[in-house]
């Protein structure tokens, strides 16, 4: 699937999910496990989706999600996992045999070589969702859908939404109230921490965590 493929009616639907949520990692995440899960319920005929994950193995964050993948769906459980691993431990196992040898050494020891598959995956995914985005964010209406609606764009995906809009200044204002208004909600759940306060906690409890997912990871200045 091209990035252009990415209908105008399913970036719509991005917007009318009523949470919090950065839309292009829940489009992201949903398209990783919904991959991850049909591969790991039929893994024996999938040879060509286990192909992939055993031979690029698999980063700390994908195993994680692969234990809570198996702990959450019953239909899949531990038992396809376990048997992927095994594939995957044998063959990590016979490479370790080569380790000693200079080629294997420089191939194999880069801090950030990155082999997972499905980091590759996510990759892809969230650079045809970025395209969809700024495509779709031409037309007046889809604008209009996300002003209105409650999800906000994290910061790793403005930046990147940013290098190609055209229209950069609507972009950024949007994002000032969205991000003011969580802004607001955490002073709120920080100043009903004062002993002094005697309103219980409501909405804005909630916000600490959405700020973990909408936070990006860019340089700043004081």
């Amino acid at each position: 699937m091209r990035a252009g493929d990415i209908a105008e009616s399913t970036v719509m639907e991005l917007f009318k999910v009523n949470d919090y949520d950065c839309p292009v990692c829940r489009a992201v995440n949903d398209a990783s496990i919904a991959w991850l899960s049909s591969v790991l319920a039929d893994l024996l005929h999938n040879f060509e989706s286990r192909e992939k994950l055993l031979q690029g193995g698999l980063c700390q964050t994908h195993r994680g999600k692969i234990v809570s993948l198996a702990r959450s769906t019953s239909d899949i459980g531990g038992l396809p996992v376990a048997m992927l691993l095994e594939e995957m431990l044998e063959r990590q196992l016979k490479a370790l045999e080569n380790s000693g040898k200079r080629r294997f050494f420089r191939k194999n020891n880069k801090t950030h070589s990155k082999t997972c598959y499905l980091c590759s995956f996510e990759k892809e995914t969230e650079m045809r969702y970025i395209i969809a985005l700024q495509s779709a964010f031409r037309k007046a209406e889809f604008r209009r859908a996300y002003e209105e609606t409650s999800r906000i764009i994290c910061i790793d995906h403005s930046v990147m939404i940013l290098g190609r809009l055209t229209a950069t200044e609507w972009f950024k204002e949007i994002q000032k109230k969205k991000y003011r208004f969580m802004l607001t909600q955490l002073g709120h759940y920080i100043s009903k921490h004062d002993y002094r306060n005697k309103e219980p906690f409501g909405e804005e409890a909630l916000f600490w965590k959405i700020a973990t997912k909408l936070t990006g990871e860019i340089e700043t200045k004081g």
